[in-house]
């Protein structure tokens, strides 16, 4: 139980990051609160995380973090349902709850050929600081690319191992859009995008 502390530090650290969604006091545990901006996302997506302070989300970071929830997971197996996320209590770990959400991210992104998006972006910055959910321009969808959709590909391949027990339909979603993603990617051999 050494890590438990740190462990429940990085899972909260990122509901934080939540997108399209509201994160509220009951949850918060302090003043870390901000409305929904779910009403500015593009048709169709959903979930995810946002990067920093500008409120977009990327595909090169979000993919990151959730390979890494992922492999703490698969090393370690916390069972924790405690953490005070809206989804504790529901019977399924809360760090692959919070995984979900990166993950239904990258679901929601994947164009009709396959390929997955690198980007959710606000259409235009503010000074850094200033861009509260609530003030901002509706957000754009980012372009489809080998790297992102490759990325993708491999969180959702090796999500659709771990959520198996969890929830069967969700895995095998997963490992459907981790399949269409391939063989996108087996059509451009030569393509770096």
């Amino acid at each position: 139980g050494v890590f438990d502390r740190a462990l429940r530090a990085a899972q909260r650290g990122v509901y934080f990051q939540r997108a399209f969604t509201a994160i509220d006091a009951a949850h918060a545990e302090g003043p870390w609160v901000h409305a929904s901006d779910a009403a500015k996302a593009p048709s169709g997506v959903r979930m995810g995380w946002h990067d920093a302070g500008d409120f977009s989300i990327y595909s090169a970071s979000l993919n990151s973090a959730l390979f890494w929830l992922l492999e703490a997971y698969s090393d370690f197996a916390p069972a924790d349902d405690d953490t005070n996320i809206p989804e504790s209590g529901n019977g399924v770990p809360d760090l692959l709850d919070e995984a979900r959400w990166g993950l239904t991210w990258l679901l929601s992104v994947q164009d009709d050929a396959g390929g997955f998006r690198n980007s959710t972006c606000e259409e235009a910055y503010g000074p850094y600081g200033t861009n509260a959910p609530e003030s901002v321009a509706p957000y754009r969808a980012g372009e489809t690319g080998t790297l992102s959709t490759a990325r993708a590909v491999g969180n959702l391949a090796y999500a659709s191992v771990l959520y198996r027990r969890f929830d069967a339909a969700f895995a095998d979603r997963a490992l459907a859009a981790a399949r269409r993603g391939d063989a996108w990617l087996r059509a451009r051999p030569d393509e770096a995008s």
